[in-house]
């Protein structure tokens, strides 16, 4: 019996985790007070920070913002006991990015652990600062994007510079990004070695841009005819906006609240080849249904908002996607999700719900499935893998031809125990571990055509 016993455990080591069986699940991530709506994972994914308008989680006052390090939650800030004033922010926190060993934040507040910190503050080493003169209005979207900080959002000013709803940090203070944009930007990402903006806006300067446009580092330029929706809907004090961005195996997806993309129909979601707009079926039924959030989570793509249905598929509010088809993760939520990210092989959401596959869950959920290999891709990836065994990081060499890359661990018992997502790697991509048990694991990665399987040893 013990043998064969380790024989079995052998196999599954050699072959990989497509074998097992493991149920997918939704969990409660604690209990918050109010919305959430921002989610950031650190960059050795240990700690996921969590900003929104709540001000608690149970008992313990976070004040907008707080830590989580598997099981336990932190405030931010200096805990002076009874006395909260110095934890967290005075008021709402809608997006986290982190750049050169800081935690940047952005929002609806004025201070941050009670200094001043005018709609943005940094978080580093257990206290915040102010980055600038701050904005004169809401912040709503952080990106890195060639070595330096974005800012967008409501604003129009920092200080006396006028920047029109987009800003540049030089270390010092704010500066222009080309003429800006001419009204809110909601969403930013970086792909093909471009900033892409999504918002309101409509134009900058003298350029049509239609709530999505390319920054290059020195001009603004259209994506196809951009994004639209029809004169009813206009009328009717809705334009089109653009609410989040995602690249995903080597396409742009575009979430939000219209109706057509390069003049074709696309409701809600549409995708970006570089060249044209296409759509991958409407999202939603109704009238005020729009995508808000997305990230990639198990070789997928998430989508999150208020919405019934994606293409013919009924979806409450969440839905994934794969490449070919949409699938759906449970029941799904009750309301609207507003924030995405994967945290330690699993998808954490956050948002407006009180309720997760018919189960009370307030606010911020986690979803968590079987990891497995896409049988289309090829087991031809030449990789090497150092040091190995390894503590809390090790480089992987081989990848720079790939796009995308997802890479992987678990545990011989098939659990995803660390995801991360690498979109350009390098000739030698070096991953931050965090702490990870003593033990064997199997190391997954897996690109656009290829993927590899490998052993490796963590020795703390």
């Amino acid at each position: 019996m013990k043998f064969s016993i380790t024989r079995c455990l052998l196999f599954i080591f050699l072959f990989g985790n497509s074998f097992l069986i493991s149920a997918q699940t939704w969990n409660s991530l604690g209990s918050m007070d109010a919305s959430v709506n921002a989610l950031c994972i650190n960059p050795g994914a240990d700690t996921l920070f969590v900003g929104g308008g709540f001000m608690k989680n149970g008992n313990k006052t976070l004040n907008y913002i707080g830590a989580l390090n598997t099981s336990n939650w932190y405030a931010m800030g200096m805990d002076m006991g009874s006395d909260y004033s110095m934890i967290g922010t005075n008021g709402k926190v809608l997006c986290m990015q982190p750049f050169q060993g800081k935690l940047y934040l952005g929002g609806d507040f004025s201070t941050a652990e009670s200094f001043a910190a005018s709609h943005i503050a940094y978080y580093q080493n257990g206290s915040f600062g102010s980055v600038g003169n701050g904005f004169d209005n809401v912040v709503r979207c952080l990106a890195v994007y060639n070595g330096e900080l974005y800012a967008g959002g409501e604003f129009k000013n920092s200080g006396t510079t006028a920047l029109s709803h987009i800003a540049k940090w030089n270390g010092s203070t704010w500066v222009a990004v080309g003429a800006g944009l001419n009204d809110d930007v909601e969403a930013m990402t970086v792909y093909n070695g471009r900033l892409i903006v999504g918002g309101d806006f409509d134009q900058s300067g003298t350029t049509t841009l239609n709530h999505i446009a390319q920054w290059d580092g020195s001009n603004w330029s259209a994506l196809g005819t951009g994004i639209t929706t029809n004169n009813a809907m206009i009328s009717m004090g809705m334009p089109a906006m653009v609410h989040c961005l995602q690249a995903y195996h080597g396409k742009l997806y575009a979430g939000g609240m219209f109706m057509y993309a390069d003049g074709k129909d696309a409701t809600n979601l549409a995708v970006w080849n570089d060249t044209a707009w296409s759509s991958l079926g409407n999202v939603g039924t109704k009238m005020l249904d729009v995508v808000e959030s997305m990230t990639t989570y198990n070789y997928k793509l998430i989508i999150g908002g208020y919405f019934d249905q994606v293409g013919s598929l009924s979806a409450a509010n969440i839905a994934a996607w794969n490449g070919t088809t949409w699938s759906t993760l449970g029941a799904g939520v009750d309301t609207a999700i507003a924030c995405m990210a994967a945290y330690k092989g699993t998808l954490v959401i956050g948002g407006y719900f009180k309720n997760v596959n018919a189960k009370p869950m307030s606010y911020l959920a986690q979803w968590q499935e079987p990891a497995g290999i896409n049988q289309n891709h090829k087991n031809d990836l030449a990789i090497a893998v150092f040091p190995n065994p390894g503590s809390d990081f090790f480089n992987i060499s081989g990848l720079q031809n790939e796009k995308n890359v997802v890479i992987k661990i678990n545990s011989l018992d098939g659990k995803l125990i660390y995801q991360e997502h690498v979109e350009n790697p390098s000739t030698q991509t070096k991953i931050l571990l965090g702490k990870i048990p003593n033990g064997m694991y199997t190391l997954y990665m897996e690109s656009e055509q290829h993927y590899a399987v490998q052993k490796l040893i963590i020795l703390n």
